[in-house]
Protein backbone atom coordinates (compact mmCIF):
# COMPACT_ATOMS: atom_id res chain seq x y z
CA UNK A 1 0.00 0.00 0.00
CA UNK A 2 1.35 3.43 -0.93
CA UNK A 3 0.69 6.26 1.47
CA UNK A 4 0.28 10.01 1.41
CA UNK A 5 3.67 11.65 1.74
CA UNK A 6 5.14 14.21 4.05
CA UNK A 7 8.74 15.32 4.42
CA UNK A 8 9.74 17.36 7.45
CA UNK A 9 12.73 19.68 7.39
CA UNK A 10 14.94 20.49 4.42
CA UNK A 11 14.71 18.51 1.20
CA UNK A 12 17.35 15.86 0.73
CA UNK A 13 17.89 13.49 -2.16
CA UNK A 14 17.17 9.80 -1.77
CA UNK A 15 20.42 8.07 -0.95
CA UNK A 16 21.63 4.77 -2.31
CA UNK A 17 20.73 1.95 0.03
CA UNK A 18 24.45 1.38 0.64
CA UNK A 19 24.40 4.75 2.42
CA UNK A 20 21.24 4.03 4.39
CA UNK A 21 20.34 1.78 7.31
CA UNK A 22 16.93 0.03 7.21
CA UNK A 23 15.18 -1.10 10.39
CA UNK A 24 11.92 -3.02 10.64
CA UNK A 25 9.38 -2.41 13.40
CA UNK A 26 6.08 -3.93 14.54
CA UNK A 27 2.77 -2.07 14.61
CA UNK A 28 1.07 -2.97 17.89
CA UNK A 29 -2.50 -2.44 19.10
CA UNK A 30 -3.65 -2.23 22.71
CA UNK A 31 -4.31 0.00 25.70
CA UNK A 32 -0.58 0.61 26.30
CA UNK A 33 2.74 -0.45 24.81
CA UNK A 34 3.53 -3.28 27.23
CA UNK A 35 0.12 -4.93 26.70
CA UNK A 36 -0.24 -4.20 22.97
CA UNK A 37 -0.12 -7.01 20.41
CA UNK A 38 0.73 -7.28 16.74
CA UNK A 39 -2.61 -7.59 14.89
CA UNK A 40 -2.51 -7.74 11.07
CA UNK A 41 -5.14 -5.73 9.21
CA UNK A 42 -6.25 -8.88 7.40
CA UNK A 43 -7.43 -11.81 9.55
CA UNK A 44 -8.97 -15.23 8.98
CA UNK A 45 -12.35 -16.32 10.27
CA UNK A 46 -12.96 -19.86 11.44
CA UNK A 47 -14.26 -20.83 8.00
CA UNK A 48 -11.00 -19.69 6.39
CA UNK A 49 -12.37 -16.55 4.74
CA UNK A 50 -10.25 -13.41 4.96
CA UNK A 51 -11.68 -10.17 6.31
CA UNK A 52 -10.41 -6.74 7.32
CA UNK A 53 -11.12 -5.34 10.79
CA UNK A 54 -12.52 -1.81 10.54
CA UNK A 55 -11.93 -0.98 14.20
CA UNK A 56 -9.45 -1.99 16.87
CA UNK A 57 -9.60 -1.83 20.63
CA UNK A 58 -7.00 0.47 22.20
CA UNK A 59 -4.22 2.56 20.69
CA UNK A 60 -1.42 2.00 18.19
CA UNK A 61 2.31 1.77 18.98
CA UNK A 62 5.55 1.23 17.03
CA UNK A 63 8.14 -1.16 18.50
CA UNK A 64 11.43 -2.50 17.15
CA UNK A 65 13.99 -5.11 18.15
CA UNK A 66 17.67 -4.28 18.57
CA UNK A 67 20.63 -5.85 20.32
CA UNK A 68 22.47 -4.07 23.16
CA UNK A 69 25.67 -5.69 24.45
CA UNK A 70 24.37 -9.06 23.26
CA UNK A 71 20.89 -8.67 24.79
CA UNK A 72 17.85 -8.40 22.52
CA UNK A 73 15.75 -5.36 23.42
CA UNK A 74 12.24 -4.54 22.19
CA UNK A 75 11.79 -0.76 22.39
CA UNK A 76 9.11 1.80 21.64
CA UNK A 77 10.21 4.07 18.76
CA UNK A 78 9.77 7.69 19.80
CA UNK A 79 10.33 10.70 17.55
CA UNK A 80 9.21 12.91 20.45
CA UNK A 81 12.23 12.19 22.67
CA UNK A 82 15.96 11.74 22.15
CA UNK A 83 17.35 9.15 24.58
CA UNK A 84 17.63 5.40 24.09
CA UNK A 85 17.43 3.50 27.36
CA UNK A 86 16.89 -0.06 28.57
CA UNK A 87 15.90 -1.60 31.90
CA UNK A 88 18.47 -2.69 34.48
CA UNK A 89 18.18 -6.04 36.29
CA UNK A 90 17.51 -4.31 39.64
CA UNK A 91 14.59 -2.14 38.49
CA UNK A 92 11.97 -2.66 41.26
CA UNK A 93 9.12 -2.00 38.82
CA UNK A 94 9.97 -5.22 36.96
CA UNK A 95 7.44 -7.89 37.93
CA UNK A 96 10.27 -10.40 38.43
CA UNK A 97 11.71 -8.20 41.22
CA UNK A 98 8.34 -7.81 43.00
CA UNK A 99 9.07 -4.29 44.15
CA UNK A 100 11.58 -3.25 46.79
CA UNK A 101 13.73 -0.28 47.79
CA UNK A 102 16.32 1.39 45.60
CA UNK A 103 18.31 4.61 45.53
CA UNK A 104 16.77 6.98 42.98
CA UNK A 105 19.54 8.05 40.55
CA UNK A 106 20.61 11.71 40.47
CA UNK A 107 18.86 12.40 43.78
CA UNK A 108 20.49 10.06 46.33
CA UNK A 109 16.99 9.35 47.57
CA UNK A 110 15.70 5.91 48.49
CA UNK A 111 12.30 5.04 47.07
CA UNK A 112 10.09 2.09 47.88
CA UNK A 113 8.06 0.23 45.24
CA UNK A 114 5.26 -2.09 46.34
CA UNK A 115 4.80 -5.51 44.79
CA UNK A 116 1.44 -4.33 43.40
CA UNK A 117 3.24 -1.57 41.46
CA UNK A 118 5.80 -3.99 40.00
CA UNK A 119 3.82 -4.69 36.83
CA UNK A 120 6.36 -4.32 34.00
CA UNK A 121 7.28 -7.61 32.33
CA UNK A 122 10.87 -6.48 31.80
CA UNK A 123 12.03 -9.90 30.64
CA UNK A 124 9.68 -9.77 27.65
CA UNK A 125 11.25 -6.49 26.48
CA UNK A 126 14.81 -7.31 27.46
CA UNK A 127 16.87 -6.66 30.59
CA UNK A 128 20.45 -5.55 30.06
CA UNK A 129 22.93 -8.15 31.32
CA UNK A 130 25.04 -5.90 33.55
CA UNK A 131 26.35 -6.19 37.11
CA UNK A 132 24.57 -3.93 39.56
CA UNK A 133 27.99 -2.84 40.87
CA UNK A 134 28.70 -1.31 37.45
CA UNK A 135 25.57 0.83 37.72
CA UNK A 136 26.71 2.11 41.10
CA UNK A 137 29.91 3.52 39.60
CA UNK A 138 30.66 7.12 38.67
CA UNK A 139 28.49 7.53 35.56
CA UNK A 140 26.42 10.43 34.20
CA UNK A 141 22.82 10.16 35.39
CA UNK A 142 19.48 10.84 33.72
CA UNK A 143 15.86 11.33 34.72
CA UNK A 144 13.20 11.36 31.98
CA UNK A 145 9.51 12.09 32.43
CA UNK A 146 7.08 11.31 29.62
CA UNK A 147 3.67 12.73 28.75
CA UNK A 148 1.89 9.56 29.91
CA UNK A 149 3.36 10.13 33.43
CA UNK A 150 5.86 7.26 33.15
CA UNK A 151 9.44 7.91 34.20
CA UNK A 152 12.89 6.42 33.66
CA UNK A 153 15.98 7.18 35.73
CA UNK A 154 19.44 5.67 35.80
CA UNK A 155 22.92 6.09 34.38
CA UNK A 156 24.49 6.35 30.94
CA UNK A 157 26.84 3.61 29.77
CA UNK A 158 28.71 2.95 26.54
CA UNK A 159 28.34 -0.30 24.64
CA UNK A 160 27.69 -2.08 21.36
CA UNK A 161 24.26 -1.64 19.73
CA UNK A 162 23.01 -3.37 16.59
CA UNK A 163 19.98 -2.09 14.66
CA UNK A 164 18.99 -3.63 11.36
CA UNK A 165 22.22 -4.34 9.49
CA UNK A 166 24.30 -1.74 11.35
CA UNK A 167 26.45 -2.04 14.48
CA UNK A 168 27.59 0.91 16.59
CA UNK A 169 30.51 0.55 19.00
CA UNK A 170 31.01 2.85 22.01
CA UNK A 171 27.38 3.92 21.68
CA UNK A 172 25.92 5.87 24.62
CA UNK A 173 22.61 4.64 26.03
CA UNK A 174 20.74 4.82 29.30
CA UNK A 175 20.28 1.98 31.79
CA UNK A 176 17.26 2.58 34.03
CA UNK A 177 17.32 1.04 37.49
CA UNK A 178 14.11 2.93 38.27
CA UNK A 179 11.39 2.91 35.60
CA UNK A 180 7.70 2.11 35.34
CA UNK A 181 7.97 1.92 31.54
CA UNK A 182 9.33 -0.38 28.86
CA UNK A 183 12.49 0.55 26.87
CA UNK A 184 12.29 3.59 24.61
CA UNK A 185 14.40 4.47 21.58
CA UNK A 186 14.34 8.25 21.15
CA UNK A 187 14.96 9.57 17.63
CA UNK A 188 14.69 13.34 18.09
CA UNK A 189 17.34 16.06 18.34
CA UNK A 190 20.37 15.84 20.61
CA UNK A 191 19.34 19.17 22.16
CA UNK A 192 16.41 17.50 23.91
CA UNK A 193 18.45 14.75 25.56
CA UNK A 194 17.86 14.33 29.29
CA UNK A 195 21.37 15.11 30.44
CA UNK A 196 23.60 18.08 31.16
CA UNK A 197 25.88 17.30 28.23
CA UNK A 198 25.22 16.51 24.57
CA UNK A 199 26.06 13.03 23.35
CA UNK A 200 25.50 11.32 20.00
CA UNK A 201 22.12 9.63 20.08
CA UNK A 202 21.08 7.01 17.52
CA UNK A 203 20.55 9.15 14.37
CA UNK A 204 23.66 11.24 15.10
CA UNK A 205 25.84 8.21 15.84
CA UNK A 206 24.84 6.57 12.55
CA UNK A 207 25.99 9.69 10.69
CA UNK A 208 29.17 10.14 12.74
CA UNK A 209 30.30 6.59 11.96
CA UNK A 210 29.68 7.12 8.22
CA UNK A 211 26.85 4.59 7.97
CA UNK A 212 24.56 7.37 6.70
CA UNK A 213 25.40 10.75 5.15
CA UNK A 214 22.69 12.88 6.77
CA UNK A 215 21.03 12.88 10.17
CA UNK A 216 17.67 11.92 8.74
CA UNK A 217 15.24 9.03 8.52
CA UNK A 218 11.98 8.15 6.79
CA UNK A 219 9.17 6.06 8.23
CA UNK A 220 6.26 4.20 6.65
CA UNK A 221 3.82 1.42 7.54
CA UNK A 222 2.55 -1.77 5.98
CA UNK A 223 -0.82 -1.86 7.73
CA UNK A 224 -1.94 -5.15 6.22
CA UNK A 225 0.93 -7.01 7.88
CA UNK A 226 1.14 -4.84 11.02
CA UNK A 227 4.72 -3.91 10.22
CA UNK A 228 6.63 -0.75 9.48
CA UNK A 229 10.05 0.36 8.34
CA UNK A 230 12.53 3.12 9.12
CA UNK A 231 15.22 4.00 6.63
CA UNK A 232 17.97 6.01 8.30
CA UNK A 233 19.71 8.32 5.84
CA UNK A 234 17.34 8.03 2.88
CA UNK A 235 13.86 7.80 1.38
CA UNK A 236 12.35 4.81 -0.40
CA UNK A 237 10.44 6.48 -3.25
CA UNK A 238 8.33 3.36 -3.83
CA UNK A 239 6.50 3.92 -0.54
CA UNK A 240 4.46 7.00 -1.43
CA UNK A 241 2.36 8.49 -4.21
CA UNK A 242 2.68 11.97 -5.70
CA UNK A 243 5.43 14.48 -5.02
CA UNK A 244 7.34 15.02 -1.82
CA UNK A 245 6.42 18.25 -0.06
CA UNK A 246 8.91 19.95 2.23
CA UNK A 247 7.67 21.53 5.45
CA UNK A 248 10.05 23.68 7.51
CA UNK A 249 10.51 22.82 11.15
CA UNK A 250 9.26 25.39 13.65
CA UNK A 251 10.02 25.93 17.31
CA UNK A 252 7.96 23.79 19.66
CA UNK A 253 6.39 24.91 22.91
CA UNK A 254 8.77 26.80 25.22
CA UNK A 255 11.58 26.65 22.64
CA UNK A 256 13.36 29.52 20.89
CA UNK A 257 14.44 27.50 17.84
CA UNK A 258 13.48 24.23 16.13
CA UNK A 259 14.79 21.26 18.11
CA UNK A 260 11.83 18.89 17.74
CA UNK A 261 9.81 17.62 14.77
CA UNK A 262 7.25 20.44 14.93
CA UNK A 263 5.63 21.89 11.80
CA UNK A 264 2.76 24.31 11.17
CA UNK A 265 -0.68 22.80 10.63
CA UNK A 266 -2.75 25.44 8.82
CA UNK A 267 -6.24 23.96 9.13
CA UNK A 268 -8.36 20.82 9.43
CA UNK A 269 -11.62 20.13 7.63
CA UNK A 270 -14.13 17.28 7.73
CA UNK A 271 -15.67 16.27 4.41
CA UNK A 272 -18.43 13.72 3.73
CA UNK A 273 -18.33 14.13 -0.05
CA UNK A 274 -21.05 16.77 -0.06
CA UNK A 275 -20.37 19.15 2.82
CA UNK A 276 -17.02 20.39 4.11
CA UNK A 277 -16.74 21.75 7.66
CA UNK A 278 -13.63 23.56 8.87
CA UNK A 279 -12.88 22.50 12.45
CA UNK A 280 -9.48 24.17 12.84
CA UNK A 281 -8.77 27.49 11.13
CA UNK A 282 -5.82 28.94 13.06
CA UNK A 283 -2.29 27.88 12.14
CA UNK A 284 -1.04 25.63 14.93
CA UNK A 285 2.37 24.13 15.66
CA UNK A 286 2.09 20.32 15.93
CA UNK A 287 4.64 17.69 16.90
CA UNK A 288 5.03 14.51 14.85
CA UNK A 289 5.45 12.03 17.68
CA UNK A 290 5.67 8.27 17.09
CA UNK A 291 5.86 7.75 20.85
CA UNK A 292 2.26 8.93 21.26
CA UNK A 293 -0.64 6.85 20.01
CA UNK A 294 -3.30 9.56 19.79
CA UNK A 295 -3.84 13.02 18.28
CA UNK A 296 -3.91 16.08 20.56
CA UNK A 297 -5.37 19.31 19.17
CA UNK A 298 -6.50 22.69 20.55
CA UNK A 299 -9.65 22.25 22.69
CA UNK A 300 -11.86 24.35 20.39
CA UNK A 301 -10.90 22.17 17.41
CA UNK A 302 -11.82 19.00 19.31
CA UNK A 303 -15.17 20.53 20.30
CA UNK A 304 -15.83 21.41 16.66
CA UNK A 305 -14.98 17.86 15.59
CA UNK A 306 -17.31 16.41 18.22
CA UNK A 307 -20.13 18.70 17.10
CA UNK A 308 -19.63 17.79 13.44
CA UNK A 309 -19.69 14.06 14.25
CA UNK A 310 -22.52 14.41 16.82
CA UNK A 311 -20.25 12.77 19.38
CA UNK A 312 -20.96 12.86 23.12
CA UNK A 313 -18.32 13.14 25.83
CA UNK A 314 -17.95 10.26 28.29
CA UNK A 315 -16.49 11.07 31.70
CA UNK A 316 -15.73 7.40 32.32
CA UNK A 317 -13.79 7.05 29.08
CA UNK A 318 -12.38 10.57 29.03
CA UNK A 319 -13.13 10.64 25.30
CA UNK A 320 -15.86 11.53 22.85
CA UNK A 321 -17.98 8.55 21.80
CA UNK A 322 -19.91 7.85 18.60
CA UNK A 323 -21.75 4.86 17.23
CA UNK A 324 -19.35 2.69 15.22
CA UNK A 325 -20.23 2.80 11.50
CA UNK A 326 -21.39 -0.58 10.19
CA UNK A 327 -19.41 -0.01 7.00
CA UNK A 328 -16.80 2.40 5.69
CA UNK A 329 -18.04 5.96 5.43
CA UNK A 330 -17.09 8.68 2.96
CA UNK A 331 -16.08 10.98 5.80
CA UNK A 332 -12.47 12.17 5.75
CA UNK A 333 -10.36 14.50 7.87
CA UNK A 334 -8.29 16.87 5.76
CA UNK A 335 -5.07 18.01 7.45
CA UNK A 336 -3.80 21.05 5.56
CA UNK A 337 -0.12 21.98 5.70
CA UNK A 338 1.77 24.42 3.48
CA UNK A 339 1.45 22.89 0.02
CA UNK A 340 0.13 19.53 1.23
CA UNK A 341 -3.23 18.10 2.22
CA UNK A 342 -3.38 14.71 3.93
CA UNK A 343 -6.85 13.12 3.80
CA UNK A 344 -7.48 10.45 6.43
CA UNK A 345 -10.67 8.35 6.76
CA UNK A 346 -12.81 8.87 9.85
CA UNK A 347 -12.46 5.19 10.75
CA UNK A 348 -8.73 5.69 11.36
CA UNK A 349 -9.52 7.81 14.42
CA UNK A 350 -12.11 5.45 15.92
CA UNK A 351 -11.41 2.64 18.38
CA UNK A 352 -14.04 0.18 19.57
CA UNK A 353 -14.92 0.41 23.26
CA UNK A 354 -15.52 -3.35 23.40
CA UNK A 355 -15.61 -6.46 21.22
CA UNK A 356 -19.18 -5.78 20.03
CA UNK A 357 -17.89 -2.82 17.97
CA UNK A 358 -21.17 -0.97 18.53
CA UNK A 359 -19.68 2.06 20.26
CA UNK A 360 -16.45 3.77 19.26
CA UNK A 361 -14.21 6.27 21.01
CA UNK A 362 -12.61 9.13 19.11
CA UNK A 363 -8.82 8.99 19.40
CA UNK A 364 -8.53 12.78 19.18
CA UNK A 365 -8.03 14.59 22.48
CA UNK A 366 -7.93 18.19 23.66
CA UNK A 367 -4.34 19.19 24.29
CA UNK A 368 -3.12 21.41 27.11
CA UNK A 369 -2.17 25.02 26.46
CA UNK A 370 1.58 25.48 26.73
CA UNK A 371 2.25 21.84 25.81
CA UNK A 372 2.91 20.57 22.28
CA UNK A 373 -0.13 19.61 20.24
CA UNK A 374 0.60 16.20 18.76
CA UNK A 375 -0.02 14.14 15.65
CA UNK A 376 0.72 10.64 16.93
CA UNK A 377 0.75 7.15 15.47
CA UNK A 378 -2.93 7.21 14.54
CA UNK A 379 -2.01 9.99 12.06
CA UNK A 380 1.47 8.73 11.12
CA UNK A 381 0.12 5.35 10.02
CA UNK A 382 -1.57 7.12 7.10
CA UNK A 383 1.50 8.99 5.83
CA UNK A 384 5.05 8.39 4.72
CA UNK A 385 7.12 10.83 6.75
CA UNK A 386 10.75 11.81 6.49
CA UNK A 387 12.41 13.71 9.32
CA UNK A 388 15.68 15.55 8.85
CA UNK A 389 17.69 17.42 11.47
CA UNK A 390 20.15 19.14 9.16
Amino acid sequence: MKLSNLIIGSTFAALAFSNAVPMKFDVLRGNDFHSAKKIPKLSKRGDGTVYADMFYEGGIFFGSRMVVNGTEIFALLDTGSSDFWVNAPNNPYCSSNRGGEIVFPAASETISVSSEAATIDCEEYGILDVDVEVLEGDHPTFVIGYGDTTVAAGVYLDGVVTIGNATLSDFTFGVANVSNATPICGLSFEQTESTHYIYQNLPSALKQTGLIKRTAFSMWLDGENAEGYILFGGIDHSKYEGELVTLPLVAGQNMSQPSTFNVNLNSIDINDGEVEIEVLSNTTSVLFDSGTSEVYLPPNAVENIAEALKATYSDSWGQYLVRCPEQSTNITFGFNFDGLKVDIPLETFLVATDSSHKECALNIFAGTKGVNYILGDVFLQESCTSEQQQ
